[in-house]
């Protein structure tokens, strides 16, 4: 992710500059006040290192302190979906137990969802907020949407499989021949 706002703003930094007029508006803006160009990239990177502290704790299962580094990189980089489904995700696995627990997971989520609706991670965190919830049919619906985008995704496929074995065990079985 943050490497592709890095090459976009790359991509967009040579496109005004090889335009002369876009040129004498880029350095017009530049010599104006407001949003420093260095600033911003610096805050991706940190928002990137908070980021990566926080999967290093949920991968550890420091559920407690995994929240609060996806918190940091979601105000740092409030644009990606991928860190607020985390951070809605490791809200709930920090307390799942809270009153609200999974009210919050489910907004932050929800709100993930809207901004990247093609990603994987909204999706998959979703799925396992509804499996938490009980909503084994909408888990399958997320995971299974998660497999169509990709299909080597081993944690959905998973979920998938043991949401199907669930259901297969608790059909009634028949006890004549029709």
């Amino acid at each position: 992710e943050l490497a592709r706002k890095l090459f976009a703003r790359v991509t967009e930094a040579h496109e005004a500059l090889s335009d002369p007029d876009r040129r004498r508006e880029y350095e017009a803006k530049l010599r104006a006040p407001g949003e420093d160009p260095e600033k911003l990239g610096n805050e991706l990177l940190r928002a990137e290192v908070q980021f990566q502290k926080g999967m290093a704790l949920l991968k550890q299962r420091n559920y407690p302190a995994a929240p609060e580094q996806f918190a940091w990189a979601l105000r740092l980089d409030p644009s990606g979906g991928g860190v607020e489904a985390l951070y809605g995700w490791t809200c709930y696995l920090a307390d799942p137990d809270a009153e609200n627990a999974l009210e919050k997971a489910a907004a932050h989520l929800e709100n993930a969802l809207r901004l990247s609706p093609n990603a994987v991670p909204p999706h998959y965190y979703a799925g396992q907020v509804q499996k938490a919830c009980g909503d084994l049919l909408r888990a399958e619906k997320m995971f299974s949407r998660v497999l169509s985008m990709d299909s080597d995704h081993v944690e959905a496929a998973r979920e998938l499989r043991l949401l199907k074995m669930r259901r297969e065990s608790e059909r009634p079985k028949s006890e004549g021949v029709f």
